[in-house]
């Protein structure tokens, strides 16, 4: 049986916040959501979960 753990943290910095709690708990995969906002909008803002997901020391699923 796989275990879950779960942490709740508030940053400004979300990407970062989960990029450096992914280094100090060396997780097998982070689940993230995405809002699936225009090109433009992405392209503009930049996105939580692509960054995550090109930067993480793991796998990620990105969920919508």
């Amino acid at each position: 049986a796989a275990s879950v753990e779960t942490q709740l943290h508030q940053s400004q910095k979300v990407a970062e916040e989960l990029l450096q709690t992914s280094d100090v708990w060396k997780p097998d995969l982070i689940m993230i959501g995405h809002q699936g906002h225009g090109a433009v909008a992405q392209f503009l803002l930049g996105s939580v979960a692509y960054r995550v997901a090109e930067h993480a020391p793991c796998s990620v699923m990105v969920v919508r």
